[in-house]
């Protein structure tokens, strides 16, 4: 059974860095939830236990190393994409009937800027290529909705 290396006490002990993990220390001592704490300048003493950790983040992110639970990063980035792909969806959905016409893709571009319509992004000029761009999206759309049509 464990004790604690300041005070004694047998209840709730943990490891201790010495010198914090963040700085490359690899020694530890045992000390009870309270002297842990005392230890990390929870007191108002000691070391700033959120200092060492954004300390450790920067060290990480200067070496290139990602930070953070890498699956949590991984699925993060998957979900924003989802998420922006589906705003795009949804955007080209709204302006259908006003891009998906026989006009020329410049002339629904100038007809979308003189109209005052921003692209998804925020942008005032529409570009032909972007128009073209929505009308594909667009039809990817309708074609991924009849075919689910089609499944059922």
């Amino acid at each position: 059974m464990k004790e604690c290396f300041e005070c004694g006490s047998i209840v709730d002990v943990q490891e201790h860095h010495i010198v914090p993990k963040s700085r490359g220390g690899t020694r530890t001592v045992p000390l009870c939830h309270t002297c842990h704490l005392n230890a990390h300048g929870r007191d108002g003493n000691g070391m700033n236990h959120s200092q060492l950790i954004k300390e450790a983040y920067r060290r990480k992110k200067a070496r290139g190393e990602p930070c953070g639970n890498l699956h949590t990063l991984v699925q993060g980035r998957a979900t924003s994409a989802q998420r922006r792909s589906s705003m795009a969806d949804d955007y080209a959905m709204k302006l259908a009937p006003l891009i998906m016409t026989d006009e020329t893709l410049q002339q629904v571009a100038n007809k979308l800027m003189q109209s005052g319509i921003k692209t998804r992004r925020g942008n005032e000029n529409w570009s032909a290529t972007t128009v073209r761009a929505m009308r594909l999206r667009v039809e990817r759309i309708r074609d991924n909705k009849q075919q689910s049509l089609e499944d059922k």
